[in-house]
């Protein structure tokens, strides 16, 4: 019965280590009877990768995390355990990269196969291994050029804020306000000037309208007129070039010549030379003369009444 007992015993202790290390591989998610295949990584920096986490190949999970620890006490390096299924071939020179998972920051490694070789890591190699920039060391290092930037642009603000305030004293200020002041004197006038003009293009506006027509009608006859216009230029022309070849010098000069002349006999008449000059400047040429119109006249008259005292006819 003892014996019974003692093995009944044993059997249900060692269902009990079974199962606690079944339930502990199931936690971790290790499988307890695996034909996986263990590769190593040794990294500076695990960046928050834990055991269990997920090993990728092309998107796909192909095995996880099975181990981190350091290489020995005191070692700068953490070695990486992780376990590939069988069936998944990993050409040497491939790259175990720890990345982001997700945007939670959850870490996995990737492995980013090499096709320059046929051959392939073998159980219990230790891999090339590479750490991908995370997610927030991407944004800092895309918004650091930005904050830069940002902060020269304060900066640049803070010298033009103080350069202004320099600029616009009291005196500029008072400036600034006579100057709006004028401007709106100008804006003023121009608002009654532009006033004063709608009115008088509403009140002159028959006389506008008017004026218009006018030249468009003249603008109408010039137009139909275009020929008649073109020959009176043309005519214009020809005169104009008559006049340059005619010998316009010589012209003058007899011209002058003539007004000389005019000019000595002008001036004969007015001394008294020649019968002209008698004529005129001495009166009693000018009386005898009258005298002799006078008895001249009357003798016609007598004539014109008398005609048998002068004339005699004689009949045969």
């Amino acid at each position: 019965m003892e014996r019974k007992k003692i093995i009944k015993t044993g059997i249900f202790v060692l269902l009990v280590i079974i199962l606690f290390v079944w339930g502990y591989r199931f936690i971790s998610s290790k499988k307890i009877f695996t034909t996986d295949r263990i590769f190593y990584g040794s990294y500076e920096n695990v960046s928050g990768l834990m055991i269990s986490n997920s090993i990728f190949l092309n998107g796909m999970k192909v095995g996880m995390v099975r181990d981190i620890y350091f290489e020995y006490p005191g070692a700068k390096n953490l070695i990486v355990e992780f376990s590939i299924e069988k069936d998944i071939l990993v050409p040497k020179k491939s790259i175990a990269e720890i990345i982001s998972y997700d945007l939670m920051g959850t870490k996995a490694v990737n492995l980013v196969r090499n096709f320059e070789t046929k051959e392939y890591y073998n159980d219990g190699d230790t891999m090339i291994t590479g750490t991908e920039i995370d997610i927030k060391e991407q944004i800092n290092q895309q918004i650091l050029p930005l904050k830069t930037k940002t902060e020269n642009l304060i900066s640049s603000f803070d010298s033009v804020l103080i350069s202004l305030q320099a600029i616009f004293n009291d005196n500029t200020k008072h400036n600034l306000r006579k100057s709006f002041d004028h401007i709106e004197i100008t804006l003023l006038n121009l608002s009654n000037a532009s006033y004063t003009l709608d009115n008088l293009m509403t009140t002159e506006k028959v006389k506008l309208k008017a004026i218009l027509s006018n030249a468009e009608s003249i603008t109408t006859n010039i137009n139909n007129n275009n020929e008649q216009i073109t020959n009176i230029l043309q005519n214009f022309s020809a005169v104009s070039d008559s006049v340059a070849k005619s010998d316009i010098v010589s012209v003058i000069n007899e011209a002058g010549l003539v007004l000389t002349q005019m000019n000595e006999i002008t001036s004969k008449i007015n001394s008294g030379s020649g019968t002209i000059g008698l004529l005129i400047n001495n009166d009693d040429l000018y009386n005898k003369l009258d005298i002799t119109s006078k008895h001249l006249d009357e003798l016609l008259i007598d004539i014109k009444e008398n005609p048998k005292r002068y004339l005699k006819f004689s009949a045969f």
